[in-house]
């Protein structure tokens, strides 16, 4: 199966988007993710596309429980990968 050209294109401006929210949006200016968070994307669109707000949490932070800047980044996540699905 086969994707068509513009559905792989607005997955990748999707990860590139989730890659900068996980990355410190909040500097000043920053456009671009850095390589670590980029290479993560992927597997945090899957999750975000399940909506689970905590597993998506604990694979931002990478530390167990629930940090508030990390789980912001997830509910920011989820509503990024929904207006994308609209």
């Amino acid at each position: 199966m086969s994707h068509s050209l513009a559905f792989v294109r607005a997955t990748r401006a999707l990860e590139q988007r989730i890659a900068l929210i996980t990355c410190d949006r909040s500097r000043q200016g920053k456009t671009q993710a850095c390589d670590r968070h980029r290479h993560k994307a992927r597997a945090l669109l899957n999750i975000a596309s399940q909506g689970a707000i905590d597993a998506l949490t604990a694979a931002i932070c990478g530390h167990p429980g629930r940090c508030q800047p990390c789980g912001a980044k997830a509910i920011e996540i989820v509503r990024a990968y929904n207006e994308g699905a609209e």
